[in-house]
């Protein structure tokens, strides 16, 4: 039998884990946008426009799974 701490940790783990991915890849983004150049500039546009695009890629891919 489990435990109920380490059932609720689980969930807890599998509820933050993409938002956690996400605001740590947001926070390097920053970090290269105001420390790097170059190539530093290319990924700070990617970790930082990546949230624009998972708000558009969600909800299609959502309404895409209630039409089939």
């Amino acid at each position: 039998m489990q435990n109920t701490d380490s059932r609720t940790s689980s969930a807890a783990w599998r509820v933050f884990r993409a938002p956690l991915l996400l605001a740590v890849l947001i926070v390097l983004g920053l970090a290269a946008a105001l420390f790097g150049t170059g190539i530093w500039r290319w990924f700070s546009w990617a970790t930082i426009g990546l949230p624009a695009v998972l708000c558009l890629w969600y909800p299609t891919k959502a309404a895409w799974g209630r039409a089939e």
